[in-house]
């Protein structure tokens, strides 16, 4: 039997629109990279995976509009992944100008 994020196996594949994400066997990051640089790019806060998946290939459905949080949120829930508003210390590349 599969776990909640477990693959079954199969060519890699990703299938996405504004309100529907599916990846099959594909990485989380694959999804999370998709988060942080188009969906959520306007979000005034970074998206950090501590889900400890690292580049393990999953299956993943998620039915909500991707680009609103708090949907998203609710249906990571049914994979037992939290989305939470966490403060965390973390090293930073800055540009400015003089």
């Amino acid at each position: 039997p599969l776990t909640p994020l477990s693959t079954a196996g199969g060519k890699p594949e990703i299938q996405k629109n504004a309100f529907y994400y599916k990846l099959t066997n594909t990485t989380l990051n694959t999804f999370l990279n998709d988060l942080r640089s188009y969906y959520w790019q306007l979000e005034p806060f970074p998206l950090v995976d501590e889900t400890g998946l690292g580049n393990q290939p999953i299956d993943m459905e998620i039915n909500a509009k991707i680009s609103n949080v708090d949907d998203v949120r609710k249906a990571l829930a049914k994979y037992g992944l939290v989305l939470s508003e966490e403060t965390h210390d973390m090293e930073m590349i800055i540009i400015s100008q003089k």
